[in-house]
């Protein structure tokens, strides 16, 4: 490897290393896993991106294979922001490079961050309106997140993007955008990959149109379902995004009547398509007024019942199993706003954008209707820095397991709603036959939730567990109606359990976009259709990673 790195140094501008400590730096994210890379780049500007991309792609045509995995912030849970050949990673690439606030847009290198860019367009009383950790990148967004806790409201990340730049499998750029029938034959014409791709991906859609119409159907489905819940808008761009990002399901959103979009197939697509270099985001005005209110209940019967009664509309509604709130108690970090008698049960937080006067009248109505057992408090001057501060709680909570580490492998499943009641039943009958405490939290508004069990991973004993929970657990969520990748992607991690669930059809489709997009698959190749279980069992992490940061 010293002659390769040496000449990609002498090529691009930023820096290539080999270093074992800089390697082991870049090995792990928020997954399970740990994949030691061969280089890791961290190119200075796109034009870099593009040379080591160029490079990868001769490599293969020589039969040396350096397949590429494009890193953001580190944060992905399944897998997909590390791998065994070059790690791109674009944390240089942070630049917000134009703003235009009258047509409420900005444009961004990818891997500018959320908190970055939301920071910057406050200066001109902007939003990006996605809630996600805020050291994500652009890219992670685009790439690893499918549906957020406020995606019910304001529509998800892929309300947002206007357009994006793709650098191609061979080190070329793409630009999406919105052709009618002239527009696409007109690029179906071009003599270069981005021809080439755009006649792939068109006879692809011709070719597995059954399954396509399958994928429609399911999201008509979806679209109902999700619009009698919280008034979320069934026209919404939320709704049209499917409930299981498995393989790039996005691919029928590609033709909409005329019209002939590339865009949407980058959207939980891992890097396995491409790698994204810019984007040009849509914004909103910042919310006039932001205010929290909890409700505690005992059953979660008592929870979907009250809210059956009335119509809140709130941005966010999380709920969090009290076994949560005792243990972060237990650490120092407690709501004393909450009854001393509240230990068992669900808290739910609600989320407002609204005048202090209509969520006051919220407020009132739903005191109204409140079981006796069940509570209310509303933020106010004085609770309000423990509102505001509960991502903390969260964060002491998810790092506090005295035996081992709350890890992040069965987050983010679906659960249909009217199953939730049933799901969480077996769920606690698993607890106790198993001895394992599986406390649960999530967004009730897209129907996302998480479990993060503490393992001692540093075992086999504990690897081998989480092998079974994850096997036990998929099982249980496809049991009531449910899909174990729903608020993010597949990867890694739930590759190996989502793609032998696949129909031949729907593999061979998506094998087929993949092709016509990366023919010599060197963009991320182990993810999602390629999750392989011996590889992944090879690959589990025995330690937590030194950088780690829970979100």
């Amino acid at each position: 490897m010293n002659k390769i790195l040496r000449y990609l140094n002498q090529q691009i501008a930023g820096n290539v290393f080999d270093k074992a400590h800089i390697l082991d730096a870049y090995a792990s994210d928020r997954s399970i896993l740990k994949i030691t890379p061969k280089l890791v780049a961290i190119p200075a500007n796109t034009k870099d991106i593009r040379k080591l991309v160029r490079f990868s792609a001769q490599l293969s045509n020589l039969n040396f294979y350096l397949p590429i995995t494009v890193r953001g912030s580190g944060l992905d849970k399944t897998g997909a922001d590390i791998g065994s050949g070059l790690v791109i990673s674009l944390e240089k690439l942070n630049r917000i490079q134009e703003i235009d606030t009258q047509a409420k847009l900005v444009r961004v290198q990818a891997g500018a961050t959320l908190g970055e860019i939301n920071n910057t367009l406050a200066l001109s009383g902007l939003t990006l309106p996605v809630k996600a950790h805020p050291s994500q990148t652009i890219s992670d967004l685009i790439n690893n997140s499918h549906a957020d806790p406020w995606a019910g409201k304001y529509g998800g990340i892929y309300r947002y993007v206007e357009r994006i730049e793709v650098i191609t499998a061979d080190g070329n750029r793409l630009q999406t955008t919105n052709c009618g029938r002239h527009g696409l034959k007109y690029k179906q014409k071009l003599n270069t990959t981005e021809g080439a791709i755009y006649r792939g991906v068109d006879h692809v859609l011709d070719a597995y149109s059954d399954v396509l119409d399958d994928h429609i159907a399911k999201r008509r489905e979806e679209r109902l379902f999700a619009a009698a819940h919280f008034n979320i808008n069934a026209s919404s761009d939320f709704t049209r995004s499917p409930i299981s990002p498995i393989g790039y399901q996005m691919i029928s959103q590609v033709r909409q009547g005329s019209r002939f979009n590339l865009m949407p197939l980058f959207f939980s697509a891992q890097g396995t398509l491409g790698i994204v270099s810019e984007v040009i985001l849509r914004c909103e005005p910042i919310p006039p007024h932001t205010q929290y209110l909890a409700l505690t209940f005992r059953t979660v019967k008592a929870v979907l019942d009250f809210l059956a009664k009335i119509e809140l509309q709130p941005v966010s509604a999380d709920i969090y199993d009290a076994n949560i709130l005792r243990q972060a108690s237990e650490q120092g970090k407690a709501l004393s706003f909450l009854s001393p008698k509240f230990d068992s049960g669900y808290l739910l937080l609600l989320h407002f954008h609204d005048s202090e006067r209509k969520v006051y009248r919220k407020f009132k109505k739903i005191k109204a209707i409140l079981p006796p057992s069940a509570h209310a408090i509303l933020e106010d001057k004085q609770n309000s820095a423990e509102f505001r501060a509960f991502d903390k709680l969260m964060l002491n909570y998810l790092n506090s397991h005295p035996e081992g580490e709350r890890i992040a492998f069965f987050d983010d499943f679906y659960i249909p709603r009217d199953h939730l009641r049933g799901f969480l039943a077996e769920l606690e009958e698993y607890q106790d036959v198993n001895k394992i405490e599986l406390s649960f939290f999530g967004s009730l508004a897209t129907q996302n939730y998480s479990l993060r069990p503490g393992l001692p991973i540093d075992a086999l004993e504990g690897r081998q567990l989480t092998l079974k929970l994850l096997k036990d657990l998929s099982n249980l969520v496809a049991a009531h109606g449910g899909s174990i990748a729903s608020g993010a992607p597949e990867g890694r991690v739930k590759g190996v359990i989502t793609t032998p669930n696949l129909t031949e059809r729907e593999r061979l489709l998506y094998r087929q976009i993949k092709l016509s997009f990366d023919p010599n698959n060197i963009f991320n190749p182990e993810v999602k259709l390629g999750a392989d279980l011996r590889t992944t069992i090879r690959q589990l992490r025995t330690t937590l990673p030194e950088q780690y940061i829970t979100e």
